[in-house]
């Protein structure tokens, strides 16, 4: 009967203790979790995109209107796109602009120059609050721009 007695208080202990340590573990985990709002990450996937002011169609008609076929480009007959990449932040300001794939300096350095020209966008969103979204455009140099959008 002893021995039958020190094992259960002995199981019984376990029990608590292991109990009490997965308590304190998950009531910290869910401190510890940022909600998207608090959150300074950068996302690639967000269940609202940002957005230009106006939409797609005015981003293109921004682009159509700003962007200069550089001389030298022209000159050399360089024709393509430049994919340019930049993060949106919550509050709209486009910052981190650079080149995914460049197509000639000239071009390079004038799609950079468009986008950090751009006004603020509509931040993208995820459970409902804004935040920083990477994002990715094309920027066409003396072909048809096969990324506009249809009418």
């Amino acid at each position: 009967m002893l021995l039958f007695n020190r094992f259960c208080t002995s199981i019984t202990s376990r029990f608590w203790l292991l109990a009490i340590s997965l308590w304190f573990t998950v009531s910290f985990r869910c401190q510890a979790q940022a909600t998207p709002c608090d959150s300074e990450d950068v996302f690639t996937v967000v269940e609202a995109q940002p957005r230009f002011p106006g939409g797609e169609a005015a981003l293109y008609n921004y682009l159509q209107s700003t962007v200069i076929y550089p001389e030298s480009a022209r000159k050399a007959g360089v024709k393509g796109r430049v994919f340019v990449t930049f993060v949106v932040r919550k509050d709209g300001q486009l910052t981190d602009v650079a080149t995914v794939l460049g197509l000639h300096p000239a071009c390079d350095e004038e799609a950079l120059r468009v986008v950090r020209a751009m006004p603020r966008w509509k931040p993208g969103q995820q459970s409902g609050c804004s935040v920083h979204v990477k994002f990715n455009i094309p920027i066409s140099f003396g072909v048809p721009d096969a990324f506009r959008p249809k009418k």
